[in-house]
C-alpha cells in the first residue's frame, strides 16, 4: 500500500513541475512578445496634421522627418521646395473632414494657409499620414487667431 501512494505522489509531482515549466514558458513567450512588438501611436486627425506640419516648421537641411507622418511624394516635394517654407510656427489647425484638415502657419510675410489631405490605414504607426499639402487663400479672420499652446 505505501508503495501505490509513493508512485502515485510521483506522478503528481511530475504532473504539477510539468504544469509550473509550461505556464513559465507560456508567461516568458508572451512576455517576450509584448516587449519586443511595435507600439502604434494612433493620433486623432488634427494631432496628425499638427504633428506634421510642426515638422516641417522645424525642418532644416539635416532634419530626418518621421516618416511615418507622410507619404513619400510630400517629403521630396518639400525638399524640393524647401526655400518657399519658412515658417515660424503653426498658428492654427482646424478638423475638415475624415480626411483633412486646414492648418494656418505664420511666417516672415505673415500667415499662410494650407489644406493638409490625410491618408488613413491600421497598417501606419499613427494611423493618418500626410497624402497632400495644399496652399489656399486665407478666408476669414478665425484662421489667424491663435489658440493656446499652440
Amino acid at each position: 500500500m505505501g508503495g501505490e501512494l509513493d508512485e502515485t505522489r510521483s506522478k503528481l509531482v511530475v504532473l504539477i513541475s510539468g504544469s509550473l515549466i509550461l505556464n513559465f514558458a507560456v508567461v516568458t513567450a508572451l512576455g517576450i512578445f509584448f516587449m519586443t512588438r511595435d507600439t502604434k501611436q494612433h493620433y486623432s486627425i488634427v494631432e496628425a496634421c499638427y504633428k506634421a506640419m510642426n515638422e516641417l516648421v522645424n525642418a532644416s537641411e539635416s532634419t530626418k522627418f518621421n516618416k511615418e507622418l507622410f507619404n513619400k511624394s510630400v517629403l521630396k516635394d518639400f525638399r524640393k521646395h524647401r526655400n518657399k517654407f519658412n515658417f515660424k510656427r503653426v498658428q492654427l489647425v482646424k478638423y475638415l473632414s475624415n480626411s483633412s484638415c486646414d492648418v494656418v502657419v505664420k511666417d516672415k510675410k505673415g500667415f499662410r494657409n494650407y489644406l493638409v489631405d490625410l491618408e488613413k490605414s491600421n497598417r501606419f504607426k499613427h494611423y493618418y499620414r500626410v497624402a497632400d499639402i495644399r496652399g489656399k487663400k486665407i478666408s476669414s479672420k478665425y484662421q489667424v487667431t491663435s489658440i493656446g499652446g499652440f
